[in-house]
């Protein structure tokens, strides 16, 4: 009887823990329409240099929280975030002396392309975004300064930076904006 009733007690006790667990890991908001999680992984940005070019791209897996997180929907309407988004000149400095200009960008989201007002499908959580730059000077490239906090202060939380150049490699997660060496 005492074991039948010790089993009870943890099937009980896990039952609880299950419960916990999911409603703290999801969250229903009404205004976007979807489950946010908590658990979801950093946003990755990649940096690759190649001669006369950087290419910079930002994947988001879900753009809603990022969105909630910055009071974003508050302010701006989808097609300003999207130019805000795809305005890599601000987002990103690279040293003066390799004179880097954005020859293209693009930020890629179901989100991005829906009509707010319309009822419709529910759009991608993903966002992608790819900034290119030319550099008039790449052998002068030595530093990006990475401006994503200060110009989306709360829409990240950690950012995982990956970049490979001719000279060198490396990641780090970071919480701030941060100066990544490129030699």
């Amino acid at each position: 009887m005492r074991l039948a009733a010790t089993g009870l007690v943890l099937c009980l006790n896990l039952l609880l823990a299950c419960n916990q667990s999911l409603a703290s890991e999801t969250r229903f908001d009404p205004n976007l329409q979807t489950e946010i999680s908590n658990t979801e992984a950093a946003p990755r940005l990649l940096i690759n240099t190649t001669g006369e070019s950087v290419e910079l791209n930002l994947e988001l897996a879900n753009i809603h929280s990022f969105i909630q997180r910055a009071a974003l929907l508050e302010i701006l309407g989808s097609a300003e975030l999207k130019k805000q988004l795809e305005d890599g000149a601000t987002l990103f400095q690279f040293n003066a002396s390799a004179e880097c200009r954005l020859a293209a960008a693009q930020a890629e989201s179901g989100y991005l392309n829906l009509d707010h007002n319309m009822q419709s499908a529910t759009p991608s959580k993903a966002l992608h975004i790819n900034w290119s730059f030319y550099c008039a000077k790449p052998e002068a490239l030595q530093e990006v300064t990475i401006a994503l906090f200060t110009h989306f202060p709360q829409g990240f939380e950690q950012l995982a930076i990956e970049w490979v150049s001719e000279f060198t490699e490396g990641s780090v997660e970071t919480s701030t904006d941060t100066l990544i060496r490129l030699k």
